[in-house]
C-alpha cells in the first residue's frame, strides 16, 4: 500500500446550518436541486481525480454509490464504451435531477439509477469491476456494513475508490454539525475497510483548494 500525506495548517471555515447540512446529506426539493448544482462545481476536480484512480476501460461495470447531481455518472458512461453504470442514492429529488441528465444513457441501457441507502445494495455478488463513492462516506450509519457490501458486489480484482474530506483537516470538522457528518481521520476509514474484507492498496491525502481531501483505493481479493 501506498500512503502519501500532507497536512498544512486547514483554512478557517464558518460553521454550516444544520439545515444546510441536511440538504447535502439527503437533497430535496428546489432547494434540492439547487444543491446538486452547487456540489456539481464546486465537488468537479475530487470527482474527476476519482475517476482518474478507478482507470475506467471499455466495456467494465462500473458502480457510483450516492451519485447525486449525476453528471459523474455520465462521465463515467462515457468512458467504459460498451459497459454500464449503475448508481445509488438515497435522494428522490437527485434520482430525478440525474435521471434528466442521464436520460439518453439510461434510455440505451447503459446507465441504471435506483433509489436505495446502499446498505443493501440491489446487485448481484461480483457484479461490479468498479466501485466508488465521492462525499458520501461522512453519512453512512454503519460504514462497516456499508464496506462489507462493497466487497461482497465488487467482483475479484476490482476496484474500490473513496473520496473525501477527512478528520486530519480540523478545519473542515469545525465546519458542519457532528449530528449530521461523521468526519473521520483517513487511517480510521482505512481500518474500517480492511475490517470490512477490503484490501487498501492505497491511501493519499492531499490539500487541495480550501482544505484537505482523502482517497482510498482498495481491492478485493
Amino acid at each position: 500500500m501506498t500512503d502519501t500525506c500532507s497536512t498544512p495548517t486547514a483554512a478557517h471555515r464558518f460553521k454550516r446550518p444544520t439545515w444546510i447540512a441536511t440538504q447535502s446529506r439527503c437533497p430535496s426539493g428546489l432547494l434540492g436541486h439547487l444543491i446538486a448544482a452547487i456540489m456539481a462545481r464546486e465537488t468537479a476536480p475530487a470527482n474527476q481525480e476519482t475517476l482518474n484512480r478507478l482507470g475506467l476501460a471499455p466495456g467494465q461495470q462500473v458502480l457510483e454509490i450516492g451519485f447525486g447531481h449525476g453528471r459523474t455518472v455520465d462521465q463515467a458512461a462515457a468512458g467504459i464504451g460498451d459497459g454500464t453504470v449503475a448508481g445509488v442514492d438515497t435522494s428522490p429529488t437527485m434520482v430525478r435531477h440525474a435521471s434528466r441528465r442521464n436520460r439518453a444513457h439510461i434510455k440505451n441501457g447503459r446507465v441504471q439509477l435506483h433509489l436505495t441507502d446502499g446498505a443493501a445494495l440491489p446487485f448481484a455478488a461480483d457484479r461490479f469491476d468498479r466501485i466508488f463513492a465521492v462525499h458520501t462516506v461522512y453519512f453512512w450509519p454503519d460504514p462497516i456494513a456499508q464496506f462489507a457490501e462493497i466487497r461482497r458486489t465488487l467482483c475479484p480484482g476490482g476496484r474500490f475508490v473513496l473520496c473525501f474530506r477527512p478528520g486530519e483537516d480540523p478545519g473542515f470538522a469545525a465546519a458542519f454539525p457532528a449530528e449530521i457528518y461523521h468526519i473521520r481521520p483517513a487511517s480510521e476509514i482505512a481500518g474500517l475497510m480492511t475490517q470490512s474484507g477490503l484490501r487498501v492498496i492505497d491511501r493519499t491525502v492531499e490539500y487541495r483548494g480550501t482544505g484537505q481531501i482523502a482517497w482510498l483505493t482498495a481491492t478485493k481479493d
